[in-house]
């Protein structure tokens, strides 16, 4: 009886850890899978101090899950090849580091023109899945 009373101790201790908060990564410039890797769900990323572009012939792949957050005045040029998102049941956002409401931080709600948004130039293939 003690032994099964010590792990139900156990268990419930362990289920009330808090999952680890994703990190934030600061991003801007060009990016492409080759040069800096797909955008993965183990960060939240920021835009800040630029904006960001995958160049002509160079691909990005934004993974499920994925939440980026521009600062004011910053945008998502895609000039090569974008995917986003990949099974279709989670998605991608796309945001305002002004938005509390997810990714953390912002304590604020977005509003129209916190960001420029998306300037899909003359890209070759986007493919976009589950994007918020």
């Amino acid at each position: 009886m003690r032994r099964h009373l010590c792990l139900a101790l156990l268990l419930a201790l362990v289920s009330a850890i808090p999952a680890a908060a994703q990190q934030v990564q600061v991003i801007q410039g060009a990016l492409s899978d080759s040069q800096t890797g797909p955008l993965t769900d183990q960060y939240i990323y920021h835009v800040q101090g630029g904006d960001i572009v995958v160049q002509p012939g160079d691909s990005l792949t934004i993974q499920d899950n994925v939440v980026v957050k521009f600062e004011n005045g910053r945008g998502f040029r895609i000039l090569g090849d974008l995917t986003c998102g990949g099974s279709g049941t989670a998605g991608v956002v796309f945001t305002s580091l002004a938005d509390g409401s997810i990714g953390g931080g912002g304590g604020g709600s977005p509003a129209p023109g916190d960001w420029k948004g998306l300037d899909i130039g003359a890209a070759f293939n986007i493919q976009i899945r589950g994007l918020e």
